[in-house]
Order: structure tokens, then sequence, then C-alpha cells
């Protein structure tokens, strides 16, 4: 099974393995869209815990229910030929207690994602996979809260003077002589000075909206899959779709290629779709030709404003699906 596989590995193919959509597409298990964290609700709610601390207090902890779950893609290549699995979907459940009482949201994110990957071949066929994801993960429960700042209002400060004069040196010390020349001088702080000449300034309160963190824990995760042959297949002719969409002002030409392991591919039929539908893309599907370049002419009907549209173009080949999308500006 897999000879080319196997066959790659003996020239040197190097494996590794990231997080991928269900269509194989490759994402940041940083990104909070990823969803590779999330919290299983309880029908019933969290469940309180009893916990003793080491110092023998008793307090009440919620029990919090995660699921960690997505795609994974191995691939092998030595930069000259490439192979690559069908998505590999993985899923771990796994409990923490926290302070996480009615009223708060569990904040999930990944700190550290690592994947790594092994292929068997025994008598140059492809036997099984083996993959280690390591997770890092920030768990926060967090409510609502609202934070009360008291300040005073600024107000303007007196225009200063330019002025040629030079200033007299400024008499440092802490003390200021009174007297009136006929009984002993008496000294008074000049903390007293300066306050009695300050403006009193009007007093506001400010109340902010935040999340505040109730409890925080950091963990790792491990978790392992092993995957026999005839589960996991591996594609070796690598197609894609080079999409070039410039800017449209009322009309402008989409150009791009189709190719499987760098050779072009004649007679793709490839299909072009708009989002948002406002313009008419002509003609569609468009044809490769024997270089496995295709061209389509877009149209925005007159009077349509500046919009971002993202376009794709889509074909099949040796029913492997291939998409590619680009965004652009489209006016008229």
């Amino acid at each position: 099974m897999n000879p080319e596989l196997c066959e790659l590995l003996d020239r040197g193919g190097v494996i590794s393995c990231f997080l991928t959509n269900s269509e194989g597409k490759q994402i940041d298990p940083f990104a909070p869209s990823s969803l590779l964290c999330e919290e299983i609700p309880q029908p019933q709610g969290r469940e309180d815990v009893p916990v003793t601390l080491p110092s023998r207090e008793q307090i009440i902890l919620q029990k919090v229910y995660l699921r960690k779950s997505g795609y994974i893609v191995i691939q092998v290549t030595n930069e000259l030929d490439t192979c690559m699995s069908e998505p590999i979907p993985f899923c771990q459940i796994e409990q923490l207690l926290l302070c996480a009482p009615e009223g708060t949201e569990i904040d999930c994110s990944i700190t550290d994602f690592r994947c790594v990957a092994s292929v068997q071949c025994r008598n140059n066929a492809y036997q099984s996979v083996q993959i280690a994801l390591d997770i890092c993960q920030s768990v926060q429960s967090v409510a609502n809260t609202t934070v009360n700042l008291v300040g005073h209002l600024c107000s303007p400060r007196n225009e200063i003077t330019l002025t040629q004069c030079a200033s007299p040196p400024v008499n440092t010390t802490k003390q200021v002589l009174k007297g009136d020349g006929t009984s002993p001088p008496s000294f008074t702080d000049e903390k007293e000075i300066n306050t009695a000449n300050k403006t009193t300034l009007q007093q506001e309160e400010i109340y902010v909206n935040t999340r505040r963190v109730v409890d925080w824990v950091v963990q790792q995760s491990t978790i392992k899959l092993y995957k026999n042959a005839d589960k996991i297949a591996f594609v070796c002719d690598i197609c894609t779709i080079n999409l070039l969409v410039p800017a449209v002002t009322c009309e402008n030409t989409i150009t791009g290629s189709v190719e499987c392991d760098g050779e072009p591919v004649a007679g793709a039929s490839v299909i072009f779709t708009a989002a948002p539908d406002i313009v008419d893309i002509t003609p569609n599907p468009a044809t490769s030709d024997e270089f496995g370049q295709f061209e389509t002419v877009v149209t925005v009907p007159e009077g349509t404003a500046s919009t971002d549209i993202t376009v794709t173009a889509s074909t099949v080949i040796n029913d492997q699906e291939i998409s590619s999308t680009a965004t652009t500006t489209v006016q008229c």
C-alpha cells in the first residue's frame, strides 16, 4: 500500500505534522477560531466538589470538562516530492477543578502546540502511523465585573510666559522665615504655603466594565494516536490551484494554473464563486490549457461602490477536490 510513500521515505523524506480543519487546510492552533480547546457544558451545571487545602481549610470548587478536538495532517517531503495524509481526526475529554461558580465562563487558550509523527513501512509497504500531540493550555474562569475609579477632573494650568530675564536661584530651604522685625522670627513649613496656593479640584468617578479572573491554571496534555494504513490514506500526487485575482474596476481578468507535483494539468474544469456574490464571472467554469493555465473575466455592475470580495476557484483532480481563494476590491 502506498509504495510511493515508502520510496519517498527511503529517499530522505522528512515527516512533519500540523493542525488543520476537516478539509485539510492548515490552521493556527493559537487562534481562538481553531476551537482546539473548549468547555463541554453539563445539563445540570458544573458539579461542586469539596476540596481540603494543605492548610486544612475546606473550599468548594467546580468540576470543568474540556474537549480538545481537531484534525492532523502528516506530510512527508524531500522538497522535490511530497505525500500528505488525509485529515486525521482526534478528540480527548479532560476534567479539572476550578473555582468556577454559576455566572462565570471558561476561557481556554493554547500556549504551546507540538506535533510529532512517524510512518511505519515494511517491505516497501505502508503499515501504520503514530502521532503524539503535546498541548499546553491556559484555563481561566472569568466573570464580568465593574471597577470604580475615583479621580479629579483635569483643568488647564496657567500659561507660561517667556522672558529674557534670568530667573533667580531657587531657595531649596524647606522652611520659610516669617516675622515683622519687632519680634523673633518664626518658621513655617513650605508645604503649608504650597497647600494654601492650590486650587480645589472637582472629583469624578468612573465605572469600567471589564473581565475579572476568578481562577487560573496552566496544564499540559498529551494526545497519542495510532492508525493502521487501511484507516489513513496518503496522497502523493499533490495538486494545487495557483490563483491571481487583481483589483477590478468595472472589468478585469482572473488568471491561474492547475498543477500536480509541479506538472501542469490540462483539461481541468475550474469553477469560480464570489462572496459577496455581486460580480459576473465568465466563463464559469474555465478549462485549463495544455500548460495548465486558465483565465476568466470578472465584470462589476455599474454603480457598485468599492467592495472587498473573496474569489474561490475549485476543481477535482484524481478524485481529489482542491481549491484556492483570494481577496480583492471591486468597483465600477
